[in-house]
């Protein structure tokens, strides 16, 4: 399988996109052909150095995606071989094959796309966590947003309004 990764830390320089071997699944994962994947500044600073990354190189980036399943394990019922599905939290998702853990697989409804999809999950995430469980945002609060551009900015605005608002 292609897939984007890097071997020493630094610039957008070491990225490389290079055939590696496929992942192999234990009995809790599903393999997806992804069609899409999430760019966050989680793996910039991974590619930096700044955030720890597990095992040795080359290492492949990505948390998140949405794709396609091509294999289930037989046990394994309630997802089929075709099925859309998106995935958060998974590492070596910039990858065309991705080893996703059952429990972190998202049946994708026809009408989201694969790209929408994979651009939503950790934002989204991030965005819930700070309004529920950071500070859980009651109505009539006054919420001050310092930075509403990205991702989760965006996310964060359309929640804390919805909480503040009743």
């Amino acid at each position: 399988m292609k897939a984007l990764n890097f071997e020493q830390f630094g610039g957008p320089e070491v990225l490389q996109y290079k055939e590696l071997p496929d992942p192999i699944l234990d009995g809790e994962q599903i393999l997806v052909r992804t069609k899409a994947i999430g760019l966050n500044f989680a793996d910039v600073y991974r590619r930096k150095g700044n955030y720890h990354v597990a095992g040795k190189p080359p290492y492949i980036l990505g948390y998140e995606g949405a794709g396609l399943v091509e294999k289930v394990p037989t046990h394994i019922q309630h997802i089929r071989i075709g099925d859309r599905i998106a995935f958060a939290d998974v590492p070596f998702a910039n990858a065309e094959l991705v080893a996703v853990p059952v429990d972190r697989a998202i049946p994708l409804p026809a009408d989201v796309s694969f790209e929408h999809a994979a651009a939503l999950l950790l934002q989204g995430m991030t965005a819930h966590y700070l309004v529920n469980d950071s500070y859980r945002i009651q109505a009539g609060d006054e919420v001050l947003i310092h930075a509403a551009a990205g991702g989760v900015g965006q996310l964060l605005v359309r929640l804390a309004a919805h909480r503040a608002n009743g």
